[in-house]
């Protein structure tokens, strides 16, 4: 048997046990970004671009016009790959996104398109809506399924240091086949930021599929140097360890990842993202600099 027969199997024996507890599979969150992926896949806190994928109350608080997107090869097997692209608007004392991914290959392959608007409804609390079209498509032999997806989050500015993101996806428990009751994941989670100086940020969360297992989440971003961001991160169920970087030049933000899995092994990330109208990270109003 030859390696990439080695880790197919691995993989479908590991997705099978788990319930497929991954964070996109079966319809779910379609992809991980770079930055979230380097910090353990922490992010329903963040207040970034990729907050329209993460927690879309986080786009209130973002103030940009911004375009980007990620691309992950899961256990580098081309087969699981997943991509995406974002677009986010500031408008009217909030924000609204567009989202596009995809995810998996020819026999097996989720498409997703999403719309979000995120307002912010006092100095201290933003609330974020997402509705989302995604498709399912398995090979000629098999249905295909389509439906709709929403998605709701909050956001809270506890103080200058911490700050508070939860987040619900799959609000309509919507169903991908009659067979078994089969439905897209519902997933909640909760999390916490704190800006310990203006150099290293410490983020906790906690994720729970209604059908599997809680996972814990831990990540940290330290400043490295000025354009140098260094991010790492661990999370349970299953356990991953992560690494990763952000750099960024002038309107370009550059973000790199890396998770590994004991049995499955690395899966790398890449991020890029442009911010129209802002040259370094001191033009941002959030957290101190950091976004």
């Amino acid at each position: 048997m030859n390696n990439i027969s080695m880790k197919l199997f691995s993989l479908l024996s590991f997705l099978c046990l788990l319930s497929i507890q991954t964070s996109y599979a079966g319809g779910g969150l379609i992809p991980a970004n770079a930055r979230s992926s380097a910090m353990g896949n922490v992010g329903v806190m963040f207040a970034d671009h990729y907050s329209l994928m993460n927690n879309p109350a986080g786009m209130a608080y973002w103030n940009h016009h911004s375009f980007g997107g990620s691309y992950e090869n899961k256990f580098m097997m081309p087969e699981l790959a997943a991509m995406a692209v974002g677009i986010n608007v500031p408008m009217f004392n909030g924000a609204m996104g567009l989202t596009a991914s995809s995810y998996g290959y020819n026999l097996y392959g989720e498409q997703n398109i999403g719309l979000a608007y995120a307002k912010i409804l006092s100095e201290q609390f933003a609330i974020g809506l997402k509705f989302n079209y995604f498709m399912i498509n398995q090979g000629a032999e098999y249905d295909n399924f389509s439906g709709l997806v929403g998605e709701i989050g909050i956001m809270s500015s506890i103080t200058d240091e911490l700050r508070l993101g939860a987040h619900i996806y799959n609000l309509n428990r919507a169903k991908i086949s009659d067979y078994q009751n089969e439905r897209v994941p519902t997933i909640m989670r909760l999390g916490l930021s704190y800006q310990m100086n203006d150099k290293v940020q410490l983020c906790l969360e906690a994720e729970k599929n209604i059908d599997a297992k809680a996972s814990i989440k831990m990540g940290m971003d330290y400043q490295a140097l000025d354009p140098l961001f260094v991010r790492c991160g661990i999370q349970t169920n299953p356990t991953i360890l992560t690494f990763g970087f952000g750099l960024q030049w002038k309107s370009f933000m550059l973000d790199f990842s890396t998770t590994q899995h004991a049995v499955l092994g690395y899966s790398p990330n890449l991020g890029l993202i442009y911010t129209f109208g802002r040259h370094s990270y001191s033009d941002s109003s959030n957290e101190g600099g950091r976004f």
